[in-house]
C-alpha cells in the first residue's frame, strides 16, 4: 500500500478545497498509479473531501487482454511528464500559468517547467538548485508534521494540480486517462 505524506494530503485537500482540477502525473505503471490514486482519494473522503483525480502514467500495451511487456506509448519521464502536463492543460481547458505543480527529482524539471506554480518538495540536490536557479518553491514534508533534510524520503512521482478551468466538476471517481 502507498504511503502519503500527511502534509503532502493536506496540500491536495487545499487544492481540492479550490475546486482545483487535480492531476497524478507519474512514470509508474498505469494501474499502481490508479491504485495510489484510489487510496489518496479515500484519505481526502476522510477529511470531507469528494474529488475527482486524474492519472497520467505509463502505460502498458496489450493484446487479446494480456500485457505484452512493451510500453503503449511513451514513459512519463523526464521531458514526457512536461509534454504530458502540457497536453493534460490543453485538453482540460487549463491556463498552465494557473496551474501547480509539485515534483521531486531533477527529471521533474520539464513538468515543473512548465507550469506557472513550481514546488520542488524533499528535491533531490540537483532539483534544489534547479529550484533556486528558478526560483521555484522548495517544501520539505516527512511522514509527521514536520520537516526532513533535502532528498531524504523521496518518492518517484509527481503531483501537478491546475486551478479552475471554468468547469466546476464535483465527481467522485477516480479517472485513468491516456497518457500517450
Amino acid at each position: 500500500m502507498p504511503e502519503f505524506f500527511e502534509l503532502g494530503i493536506q496540500q491536495v485537500a487545499w487544492h481540492a478545497r479550490r475546486g482545483h482540477e487535480v492531476v497524478l502525473v507519474s512514470g509508474t505503471l498505469d494501474f499502481l498509479a490508479l491504485h495510489a490514486a484510489e487510496i489518496l482519494q479515500a484519505r481526502l473522503r476522510k477529511l470531507g473531501i469528494c474529488v475527482a483525480l486524474h492519472v497520467r502514467a505509463t502505460r502498458l500495451e496489450t493484446k487479446d487482454r494480456f500485457w505484452t511487456g512493451n510500453m503503449d506509448g511513451k514513459a512519463v519521464l523526464g521531458r514526457e511528464k512536461g509534454i504530458v502536463v502540457e497536453r493534460s492543460a490543453t485538453e482540460m481547458e487549463l491556463d498552465l500559468g494557473n496551474c501547480f505543480g509539485y515534483g521531486n527529482s531533477a527529471s521533474d524539471r520539464w513538468m515543473l517547467g512548465a507550469v506557472g506554480n513550481a514546488v520542488a518538495v524533499n528535491p533531490s540536490a540537483e532539483l534544489q538548485k534547479l529550484a533556486e536557479w528558478h526560483g521555484w518553491r522548495v517544501l520539505r514534508w516527512n511522514h509527521g508534521r514536520g520537516t526532513v533534510p533535502a532528498g531524504a524520503g523521496r518518492k518517484e512521482s509527481s503531483l501537478a494540480m491546475a486551478s479552475p478551468s471554468g468547469k466546476n466538476r464535483k465527481r467522485e471517481n477516480v479517472k485513468l486517462e491516456n497518457a500517450g
